[in-house]
């Protein structure tokens, strides 16, 4: 089976254009093969970028929340930043544009609908985790 087969669950002699044409190695709103794409296909930097999103997206997350209940502007716009940055690595289109919305809210010192979108934007993360730690058993990878 090849790396795009065995995730997305396709089957070789089944499937010709899968073949020809990548399937997503995620079904959801994200897209693994265009990180690995963007990585140069090396597997290993994929595999080194999702570490560090598994490390780095809670504790983002973690000082979104804390902006928000010290009413911090400038911390919540350079977390929501950097996680913009990460989520968009996978072509999470709907989590990058929460937090491009908290980034923004961050700027401008507007938090009246900041709990709710980052209320949105948590379980999109989460998600993504979930799904990069099952891709990372399925390659056999180390987990952080």
């Amino acid at each position: 089976m090849t790396l795009v087969e065995n995730v997305s669950g396709a089957n070789s002699e089944s499937d010709t254009a899968t073949q020809s044409r990548p399937a997503p190695l995620c079904k959801a709103s994200f897209d693994f093969t265009a990180a690995l794409e963007r990585m140069g296909g090396e597997m290993d930097l994929l595999h080194e970028h999702m570490t560090y999103a598994l490390n780095d997206s809670p504790a983002l997350l973690g000082k979104m929340r804390e902006a928000l209940a010290i009413q911090d502007s400038r911390q919540l716009e350079i977390a929501a930043h950097r996680l913009k940055s990460l989520v968009s690595s996978y072509n999470h289109d709907e989590a990058r544009d929460l937090a491009v919305e908290l980034e923004q809210m961050g700027k401008n010192a507007n938090f009246d609908q900041a709990d709710h979108t980052l209320a949105r934007l948590i379980p999109m993360v989460e998600a993504l985790n979930n799904a990069i730690r099952n891709f990372m058993r399925q390659q056999g990878g180390r987990l952080p």
